[in-house]
């Protein structure tokens, strides 16, 4: 099965209050940046390119963007993505660097994984570095590929995912495997053992 239906973004899964928590802080600091600007919905969304539904969704913290509507958040609004992540922006001078101990990291969740945005108080970074749990199960979890303005590079910590891309086979990776694909190319990891798998995922925009 190949995902088909186009979508910038799912429903959530179901979880507590803890995990609510993130979202809404990103939906709050979306709302900010647009009242900020003095934009109306219909304005951030064609700002964005992002849907004005899905705009007021985020902001009442009642959807996850995936990673390529938070770029398309990012670049609307003019701002960092660790900016939209975390809670404040960080320094963006040179001579700098950032300690992210075992735990820490600012979360955020997509509709098929679990991260932690790490080296969170810097922001314009080169790259975006992330502690990724892969949630999804089955491809069919992806309604469509993912795909976005960047490099990817994946490197499996624990557990075992098969990589899912438009271009090629299938690719089960294993603890120690990784992978570096264009992330442009539509593509949807699922995890494939009794847990879910983590992975370093690095993003290069």
């Amino acid at each position: 099965m190949s995902p088909q239906t186009p979508f910038d973004m799912r429903p959530p899964a179901v979880g507590g209050p803890a995990a609510d928590r993130p979202r809404q802080a990103l939906g709050d600091r979306v709302r900010a940046l647009r009242n900020g600007r003095g934009w109306t919905l219909d304005q951030a969304a064609a700002h964005t390119g992002l849907s004005r539904s899905s705009l007021s969704k985020i902001e009442k913290g009642q959807m996850s963007p995936t990673y390529d509507a938070m770029l398309k958040l990012a670049r609307g609004f003019g701002r960092d993505i660790t900016e939209l992540v975390a809670a404040g922006p960080g320094p963006g001078a040179t001579g700098r660097r950032s300690i992210t101990r075992a735990g820490e990291g600012e979360p955020y969740a997509s509709p098929t994984c679990r991260h932690r945005l790490l080296a969170a108080d810097l922001s314009h970074k080169t790259l975006l570095p992330f502690h990724t749990v892969v949630t999804a199960r089955a491809l069919e979890d992806y309604p469509d590929w993912d795909r976005h303005d960047s490099d990817d590079f994946l490197y499996v910590l624990t557990g075992s995912l098969i990589v899912y891309t438009e271009l090629y086979e299938p690719a089960e990776l294993h603890a120690g495997d990784s992978i570096y694909m264009d992330g442009r190319m539509g593509h949807a990891c699922v995890s494939t053992g009794e847990t879910d798998a983590v992975a370093l995922w690095i993003s290069v925009p």
